[in-house]
């Protein structure tokens, strides 16, 4: 018989597929936790003392879901040429806002049939901002609380299909099977300081090794939209630090020079 992490999982596979109408995206990674999590009390802590619970997301919430929606093959290395990003990338990243709001939507009307009750979805509900309070409801910790994938030195979550995508979640107020956090880490450099790539590749010096200067990396931002007119506003992301050895995949480190 199909459990529920089964059920969510196919759906968000289904739903993506049913979305992908060009080929952009990469079959989608699905993560579980309980709402009761003791990450979300240390996200207050230690990030952002306006995170959310899941509780204030949902009554009665149970479970958490994290997904992760890498792009193909195609789209992440078309990154690898200039100082900003691809038209390709730019314009299927800023689709992918679009993407996780149907998913989310698909997902919610499939539990509801099983009479399950789903968190609305906050992506561009609530502005983010460069400084403390951040967003309340942060998709890259979670992920990494779902099991989805270890935070990188480029500050994105390295999943098994790489980094170069877009993250969703949804609080639930039924019960998952916890997938549980990945102990080993996925980033060359946190292991042996192998690899560096995106503080080297950064076209502005915002990330370095310890610590990302979030003004400087908006800014860039913000400077290369007027490359993309009368389609700036698409533009969200300067994308370097993603065109890396583990854009597509977990590094492989014996390919890499420390």
């Amino acid at each position: 018989m199909e459990n529920l992490n089964e059920f969510i999982t196919k759906t968000v596979e289904r739903l993506v597929q049913e979305n992908d109408n060009s080929y952009h995206y990469r079959k989608p990674i699905v993560g579980f936790t309980t709402a009761d999590d003791p990450g979300f009390l240390e996200l207050r802590k230690t990030i952002s003392f306006n995170h959310f619970l899941p509780e204030d997301m949902l009554p009665g919430a149970k479970s958490v879901v994290s997904f992760f929606i890498p792009v193909s093959d195609q789209t992440a290395l078309s990154n690898l040429e200039g100082h900003g990003p691809s038209f390709e990338y730019a314009h299927v990243k800023w689709a992918q806002k679009g993407l996780v709001k149907n998913v989310i939507a698909g997902l919610q009307a499939a539990l509801a049939e099983k009479g399950i009750h789903c968190s609305k979805n906050t992506e561009g509900a609530i502005p983010f901002t460069l400084t403390p309070p951040y967003h309340p409801w942060l998709q890259k910790p979670i992920a990494v609380m779902c099991g989805v994938g270890k935070f990188g030195l480029n500050r994105q979550i390295i999943t098994k299909s790489g980094c170069a995508g877009r993250l969703g979640s949804i609080v639930i107020d039924a019960e998952t099977i916890p997938t549980g956090r990945i102990k080993e880490e996925y980033c060359p450099y946190f292991i042996d300081k192998s690899c560096g790539e995106c503080v080297k590749r950064c076209p502005v010096h915002a990330l370095k090794y310890g610590d990302i200067d979030r003004v400087v990396c908006k800014a860039q931002i913000h400077s290369i939209r007027k490359n993309y007119a009368p389609d700036a506003e698409i533009v969200d992301s300067c994308a370097q630090c993603v065109a890396m050895p583990c854009a597509l995949q977990i590094p492989d480190r014996s390919k890499l020079s420390k």
